[in-house]
């Protein structure tokens, strides 16, 4: 499975940690400072589910879409902030090389309208949202932690497309 992080804020990096954990193969788009410290200490998390921390070498992190190798990916998971959400579905339209006939995107954002947003560049079946009842603070910018998890994250589309074409994530 293949899976692009876009926004490697603290949730994206939680998020991350996770997949990395799982053997997942993770691509994180994320700022300069951020990208820069992954690659030369990699991620850490710690906090509830204990500490884990994943190479710089088993994954890859770049600060824009354009230094990506041209691959395309299983999910790509946006962790932006709600107001970014226009930018990051622009920028995801504008590299569609990254989607291959299954491609699925998944919104790791807080409130409504953010898939209004991707559904009008992506046809919506590819559409999911999430809800994410989990605490994630960054006190640096390759370090997460999880710091209260009240609930398993809940995947769904407001677009009627099928749970079951997430269950390999």
């Amino acid at each position: 499975m293949t899976v692009l992080i876009y926004g490697g804020g603290a949730v994206g990096l939680g998020l991350a940690s996770f997949l990395l954990n799982s053997r997942v193969e993770v691509d994180i788009i994320a700022r300069e400072n951020t990208v820069a410290a992954l690659r030369v200490s990699g991620l850490l998390r710690k906090g509830l589910f204990g500490s884990y921390h994943v190479e710089p070498q088993a994954f890859h992190a770049f600060s824009s879409l354009e230094e990506v190798p041209r691959r395309q990916y299983d999910y790509i998971l946006v962790c932006t902030k709600s107001f970014d959400s226009l930018p990051a579905a622009q920028d995801l339209a504008r590299n569609g090389w990254l989607f291959g006939r299954n491609t699925r995107i998944v919104l790791f954002q807080n409130g409504w309208g953010n898939a209004e947003i991707f559904a009008s560049m992506f046809d919506t079946k590819r559409i999911y949202s999430a809800r994410v009842i989990t605490g994630f603070r960054r006190p640096a910018p390759n370090e997460v932690m999880v710091t209260v998890h009240a609930d398993a994250i809940h995947i769904g589309s407001l677009f009627g497309g099928s749970p079951t074409e997430l269950e390999e994530l």
